[in-house]
């Protein structure tokens, strides 16, 4: 009861003399609120007042924080000495144009174009079993294995800024235009055995499609930053168009490796059409010693594929177009100048 009686107390104290200290050389003392430091002025405001005002450092003789308690003497402190609390800001992202990044993401799987594949693998389930030397009765299924990877160069004009609210806070809006060079590839191998949904045993392994696709299309990064602007962070929001160039489609990939020759002139074939990707994530920027921005985006995309002769071994006759609806994870490692 004693302790929580001098908690109360404790910070009641804090509450009462909250808020930053600014001491005048000719005396006059203001409490309010740090926004920033610059290289000649502050940026605060006084209890009770709804607008920031802009302080020559000059003026100052001393300025407190309440954040951590630190005293700061300001007196020569427009010439850029160490005693600045916040630091000048740091333009970084905010003002940076240019944006190159590298990416690799990892998705789910989902096309009409892999039905004939499996109906394959169940036509020749026979023929994997018995060609074991010792079978045992589980037959196979079929995985695909989707993942991507690319760059992207990122052409923004300086942010829309925001005044500093808070120690981090919202402090910018970036509108831009992303083009990328990205490509997809699709591995499939055969299992026999699982744990729920994820393989412990793989098989036969081929690489069943790859595509490359050159894109673009908007991207805007929401900035929250400190003080300093040394770090901060961006929520990242984009949308792309890409026209698939260089696809290879190799039906029955598996079973090739398996041995099984289901249709030579199934071998390869080109793959045309679209993508259209989005996303949306949060990236960390550093912005004083090494522009860098490190960030994860979750993704969705549809892709819509044309070929340009039916697969013979599915039996269908259909060329297209096969649509692929996919979620995924991108992983962004970048530099901005």
């Amino acid at each position: 009861m004693r302790f929580a009686v001098i908690l109360v107390i404790i910070l009641c104290i804090q509450a009462s003399a909250g808020g930053d200290t600014l001491i005048f050389n000719d005396g006059k003392v203001l409490k309010g609120k740090v926004h920033r430091m610059e290289s000649d002025s502050v940026i605060f405001t006084q209890e009770e007042a709804d607008a920031a005002v802009r302080i020559p450092r000059d003026a100052l003789r001393t300025l407190t924080l309440d954040s951590d308690g630190r005293q700061f003497v300001m007196e020569g402190a427009a010439s850029g000495a160490d005693n600045n609390p916040a630091g000048e800001r740091v333009p970084g992202f905010h003002r940076s144009i240019v944006r190159a990044a590298v990416f690799i993401s990892f998705h789910d799987h989902g096309s009409s174009l892999f039905i004939g594949e499996k109906r394959n693998l169940e036509q020749y389930q026979f023929h994997l079993l018995t060609s074991q030397t010792l079978p045992y009765g589980n037959p196979y299924n079929l995985f695909v294995v989707d993942w991507s990877w690319g760059a992207d160069i990122d052409l923004m004009p300086p942010a829309i800024e925001f005044p500093q609210t808070g120690s981090f806070s919202f402090t910018g809006v970036k509108f831009g235009l992303r083009g990328r060079y990205g490509c997809d590839l699709f591995d499939t191998y055969m299992y026999r055995e699982s744990l729920g949904d994820i393989p412990t045993e793989r098989r036969y392994m081929g690489r069943y499609m790859d595509f490359s696709y050159l894109g673009a299309g908007p991207v805007i990064d929401f900035i929250f930053s400190p003080m300093k602007n040394n770090a901060g962070m961006i929520i990242q929001v984009f949308f792309l168009y890409g026209v698939i160039t260089n696809g290879r489609l190799r039906p029955n990939a598996s079973l090739r490796d398996a041995r099984i020759l289901v249709s030579a002139p199934d071998y390869s074939m080109s793959v045309g059409g679209y993508t259209i990707r989005y996303g949306i994530g949060p990236h960390i920027v550093l912005n004083r010693w090494i522009p860098v921005t490190i960030g994860i985006n979750i993704t969705m995309a549809t892709t819509r594929l044309r070929l340009p002769r039916p697969v013979i071994s599915y039996w269908s006759g259909n060329t297209g177009p096969f649509v692929r609806n996919n979620f995924g994870l991108e992983f962004t490692l970048g530099f901005h100048i």
